[in-house]
């Protein structure tokens, strides 16, 4: 389009801001968490989307970046979707870009008297005009009170009518605030073409602070839809001239190093952990299982000496990798895994408790053991479950380290 044509010509450099964006697959965290953004309300955050608000009466729900962005030409592109059983939804969601953080109320989900952009995806028909669903900006001072009445027609300063709704594929909405011109591009959800964008609004004179924060919000009211988000992603606007500005230099750049330094000698930290830790453990199993396979009579006191010293050992390597996991975990942000982990450890640990008591009680009973061995095919079971549980446990850590890894903006 002449639009796009023309965002290419001004601005060469288009910056991803990853801690103003999410998007699925791995959306959230171990945590149930999305990075960078707060979650309020009735929103439930997934791993391939956040949904605002489910298809429930009455229910609000936002998600708001947790750190200001500071741009004065910025792009947002939004991947939605917006389902309902009925022929007629409600009530809607809004795009923000404010001064503030809002909170939840009346507007689509957030609060009222809001001081910057607002992006209205109208679906209910308050005034009875039959122009809904309705998309429509609002640029609000702070002072004034949006007209739920008029649907906000009397405050818009560009709009179009669009059937997002029920939709075969997901809508994009592509905001695009470039000196001082605000405009917005839609899909028609009819298929999965990025490309496939008509305008909706162009509006120019538009005087937007180029400092903010960016949220979403949504609600239902009579009537309910689900309103979800697939994703949610930013860009700064830097023309050649201003890209030496844009680069990081100094002491940005050195603690942008450092940053991506300590994540790199993290990962690597734990890879390596994870297969020394591994060796390690099935070594102490291997000399435990020659030990109590060669006990009888005279050297059963050794092999009780021997579990205990085994036990000692993977009390201090569970402390070790704890230690160690909570420093990998502070610098790298990947925390949640270092409990599972001790579980799986502690788990081991009350295993060969179980052994030491068994052979401390027969020693209490007295008698001989028989020639062939005093551990017995129980004994070998137990032995067998436990190298299991390990290989079970080292398993699951890996698979869990690995899929947090891959979500990394």
């Amino acid at each position: 389009s002449i639009l796009t044509q023309v965002s290419v010509a001004e601005f060469q450099i288009k910056r991803f801001e990853y801690k103003h964006s999410f998007k699925g697959p791995n959306l959230i965290t171990t945590k149930g968490t999305i990075p960078f953004w707060n979650v309020a309300g009735d929103a439930i955050p997934s791993k391939d989307q956040l949904r605002l608000v489910p298809s429930i009466r009455s229910r609000k729900g936002m998600v708001w970046s947790k750190h200001a962005f500071s741009s004065s030409n910025w792009e947002v592109q939004v991947v939605f979707r917006i389902t309902g059983r009925g022929r007629v939804g409600a009530d809607g969601l809004a795009l923000w870009f404010t001064e503030n953080p809002g909170s939840l109320g009346p507007v689509f989900g957030s609060a009222d008297k809001w001081k910057g952009l607002g992006i209205f995806f109208d679906s209910f028909d308050n005034d009875g005009q039959h122009n809904n669903p309705y998309v429509m900006a609002v640029i609000n001072d702070g002072t004034k009170s949006f007209d739920h009445a008029s649907d906000g027609s009397s405050q818009a300063i560009g709009g179009c009518m669009r059937d997002y709704r029920n939709r075969p594929f997901p809508v994009k909405a592509v905001v695009r605030y470039e000196k001082s011109t605000l405009s917005l591009l839609l899909s028609n959800g009819i298929s999965d073409d990025d490309g496939d964008l008509e305008i909706c609004f162009k509006v120019d004179d538009v005087n937007i602070s180029p400092n903010g924060y960016y949220g979403a919000s949504a609600a239902t009211g009579g009537l309910a839809d689900d309103h979800d988000i697939v994703s949610f992603q930013t860009w700064s606007l830097v023309t050649q001239s201003e890209a030496p500005k844009a680069t990081p230099l100094g002491e940005d750049a050195d603690k942008s190093k450092k940053e991506y330094s300590e994540f790199s000698i993290g990962r690597s930290i734990q890879r390596n952990l994870e297969k020394k830790k591994k060796g390690h453990l099935e070594k102490k199993f291997d000399t435990l299982k020659e030990t109590l396979q060669g006990s009888t009579g005279s050297s059963q006191q050794s092999a009780l000496q021997s579990i205990s010293q085994v036990q000692r050992d993977l009390t201090n390597d569970v402390k070790n990798v704890k230690a160690t996991i909570d420093n990998i975990n502070n610098k790298v942000g990947s925390g949640g895994q270092q409990g599972e982990f001790k579980d799986n450890l502690g788990n081991v640990k009350e295993e060969i408790a179980a052994i030491k008591a068994m052979l401390e009680n027969k020693n209490q009973q007295g008698g001989d053991c028989p020639a062939v061995s005093c551990i017995g095919m129980f004994g070998m079971s137990m032995l067998m479950l436990l190298q299991l549980a390990i290989v079970i446990g080292f398993n699951a850590y890996k698979q869990r380290q690995e899929a947090a890894a891959k979500k990394f903006f």
